[in-house]
């Protein structure tokens, strides 16, 4: 299963976005009794020109159609440094050992 991502642009904008995608991803994520296999990572603007959101391969098995909604397209896993904003505590310790 691919990974998901959203690219935005313009600063001012990818702040806000990006708590808009966030926001509507954490109350699936609780909605749904926090699944340890679905998270949401984002990157951070330093040096950059965009920040991107990368959901992980399980958020698809349980919100596809915030996926489309969102406009995420399959992806890659992350290779560049991310947070974790949405997902079990755990989420970006697995990420790293290569586990999700």
């Amino acid at each position: 299963m691919p990974w998901f991502k959203i690219e935005l642009t313009a600063a001012k904008d990818a702040k806000n976005r990006q708590s808009e995608v966030q926001a509507q991803f954490e109350a699936a994520f609780l909605a749904l009794d926090a699944p340890k296999e679905a998270a949401l990572f984002g990157t951070t603007f330093s040096g950059r020109r965009c920040l991107y959101l990368y959901f992980s391969p399980a958020v698809e098995i349980y919100v596809k159609s915030l996926l489309n909604r969102l406009g995420a397209l399959p992806s890659g896993r992350p290779s560049e440094k991310v947070v974790l904003l949405v997902g079990d505590a755990g989420a970006l310790q697995r990420l790293q050992k290569g586990e999700i």
